[in-house]
């Protein structure tokens, strides 16, 4: 599984995306899962499960829509492989002060 740990970040409330990506490297998955571990109303993966041909690898997308901080983990099994997901909302933009008369 890589990245181990995903950062992503946009606007507070707008959703935020980023790609895990899965390689079977000592043989066949025939059946893997994705799960979120914590928050999966504002945490999804898609694929969720599926299988991996020996050498094989997926993109496993992994959406957060909050507007507030959150770190959750996504699990990936078999192996309970760990992926680690921070979201960061940035910060609205400061008015510039208007220019005095």
């Amino acid at each position: 599984v890589a990245p181990a740990r995903l950062v992503l970040t946009s606007k507070s409330g707008t959703p935020a995306s980023g790609i895990i990506r899965l390689t079977a490297l000592n043989g066949p998955v025939p059946h893997y899962t994705v799960r979120v571990a914590a928050d999966p109303g504002r945490v999804k993966v898609a694929p969720a499960g599926g299988s991996l041909p020996v050498n094989g690898s997926v993109k496993v997308s992994v959406t957060v829509t909050s507007k507030v901080a959150l770190t959750t983990h996504v699990v990936v099994g078999p192996g309970n492989l760990t992926v680690t997901v921070v979201y960061k909302p940035q910060p609205a933009p400061t008015p510039s002060p208007s220019p005095s008369p």
